[in-house]
């Protein structure tokens, strides 16, 4: 499958695969601001149902240049570049892996976490 990279919109990206709780690998993308990053809010953007994260990243890239945060974007298992199927249970586990990334990295101000998601994302 073809998953856009945040590199076609000129972000600095980490592309990230990490191990959910039930041993499933979900690919996220990593797009940290180049100074300050630790200063910078950070966003847990979670795509909606008809798509993947690549599609999203016109949108990202507008919350990165116009309100100067870091951005996680959240590829949830079934969909893109994860592994697995989807299911409602899966969902919540995809997310508690995403956010517990967040909160172990050290270049990341964990007092501000915003979570954003569009459609499915948002539920």
């Amino acid at each position: 499958m073809f998953v856009l990279q945040p590199s076609t919109f000129k972000l600095p990206y980490e592309s990230v695969k990490i191990k959910t709780k039930d041993g499933f690998k979900i690919h996220m993308f990593l797009i940290l601001q180049a100074t300050e990053s630790a200063c910078k809010p950070t966003m847990i953007f979670f795509h909606g149902n008809a798509g993947n994260m690549g599609q999203r990243l016109a949108n990202a890239s507008g919350f990165y240049h116009k309100l100067n945060i870091n951005i996680l974007l959240v590829e949830y298992r079934g969909y893109g570049l994860s592994e697995g199927s989807p299911s409602e249970r899966g969902l919540y586990l995809d997310a508690q892996c995403a956010f517990d990334y967040i909160m172990q990295r050290s270049d990341i101000d964990h007092s501000k976490i915003i979570v954003f998601g569009r459609s499915l994302g948002g539920a």
